[in-house]
This record gives structure tokens, C-alpha cells and sequence, in this order.
């Protein structure tokens, strides 16, 4: 049984990783982090956005087609 389009949308969650860190922006970047934090950071804004790539899904019984960005 596949999940209709509604439960799926309910199912993901309303922020990423990279969005939070997107939103927070320059906040982060003034704290006290050492060169490693900050490359990690940078990192996890990069996360599952087109920056990294990504890939189309295609459902083979109804036609829906997806994006899904790497990570």
C-alpha cells in the first residue's frame, strides 16, 4: 500500500539541517569555533541542496515524479 500524497507531505519534516543552519546564517559563524567547526558547518549547508546534486524518482505505477537532492 503506497501512502497518499497528503501522508507523505506530513511525513517529511518541515526543516532540514540545512535549512536551520541557512536560517541561523551568520549567527553561527560569530561563535567561538575553531577552522574545523566552521568547514563542518559550511558542510551541512551544502547538505541535500542542488549544490551536491541530485536525482529524479519516477513512480512506474502513477507517473509521479520526484526530486531528491544528495547528501
Amino acid at each position: 500500500m503506497s501512502k497518499t500524497r497528503s501522508a507523505q507531505a506530513e511525513s517529511q519534516p518541515r526543516y532540514e539541517v540545512a535549512d536551520v543552519l541557512n536560517i541561523l546564517g551568520s549567527k553561527l559563524e560569530n561563535l567561538a569555533i575553531n577552522s574545523w567547526q566552521l568547514r563542518s558547518l559550511f558542510a551541512l549547508k551544502k547538505c541535500r541542496t542542488s549544490a551536491l546534486g541530485g536525482h529524479i524518482d519516477a513512480c512506474d505505477e502513477c507517473g509521479n515524479i520526484s526530486i531528491s537532492y544528495n547528501s
